[in-house]
């Protein structure tokens, strides 16, 4: 896809501003390397926007960012491509076969291998852990150990603070993005308010809200929890199918 990305998730200057953020919290808490595994983390830190983290045997993307020198991606060698179409990281290391049960055991190990190579076998590492909510590395525990065995001489600390230091403050794109988030879902609860009616269906409501939001601009909707009516009274986060209960009048419907 040649030097730069041709699609990126972002442009290159709310990239790189997120990284010079990142790098000058890990300077005031003294981290050398920050590394992040999971999806909405990556997303964040290399302007991806694949969604294969739904496949649980593997790990498909790891995002290493120094304090100094340049980040790097480590991947499936399938993902290759996707990443040189969307992110603004250029050092892309790949693994052959990763779907392969004896390459999924083997990555752990190859992300320390590469921290080595990139002069950081001895340093300070920053890992999704910590106080502040939602850090965690989506591996299987036997995974992590690996890893960090294959690091003796390293010292892993909380990445928390440095991950929420750069993204509880939103930038003017993000503000701009959620703003247009809430007025589409705005507009599709709206649409099941006025336009339904006594008989309808579970299945009837879902489908008034899911294509309102995607005709009004959205390019992922869930739903989430609809219930409705007296069968499901009282059952809340049920799920996001929609079951065939109908809503008559009287019953209350909660969205």
């Amino acid at each position: 896809f040649g030097p730069e990305p041709t699609i990126p998730d972002v442009p290159y200057a709310e990239w790189k501003a997120r990284i010079e953020k990142a790098r000058k919290l890990m300077r005031e808490s003294k981290i050398d390397l920050l590394m992040v595994a999971s999806e909405k983390n990556c997303r964040y830190f290399t302007a991806s926007t694949h969604g294969h983290w739904l496949a649980p045997s593997i790990l498909p993307q790891v995002a290493l960012i120094p304090v100094e020198s340049e980040p790097v991606i480590l991947c499936g060698e399938f993902f290759r491509m996707t990443f040189e179409a969307q992110s603004w990281i250029r050092d892309i290391r790949r693994q052959i076969d990763a779907h392969q049960i004896p390459h999924e055991q083997e990555f752990p190990k190859e992300i320390a291998a590469t921290i080595k190579e990139m002069g950081y076998g001895k340093a300070t590492i920053a890992i999704e852990q910590g106080p502040l909510g939602h850090m965690y590395i989506p591996r299987p525990i036997n995974h992590i150990k690996a890893f960090m065995e294959e690091l003796p001489e390293a010292r892993f600390v909380d990445g928390d603070k440095v991950i929420w230091g750069c993204r509880m403050i939103k930038s003017p794109l993000e503000i701009d993005r959620l703003t247009a988030a809430v007025a589409i879902h705005r507009q599709a609860i709206a649409t099941v308010v006025e336009q339904y009616r006594p008989g309808m269906t579970e299945k009837d409501v879902g489908k008034l809200f899911l294509c309102t939001a995607y005709e009004k601009g959205a390019d992922w909707v869930l739903s989430g929890h609809i219930m409705c009516g007296r069968d499901k009274e009282g059952m809340f986060d049920t799920g996001y199918h929609f079951d065939g209960v109908t809503i008559n009048k009287g019953d209350y419907l909660s969205m």
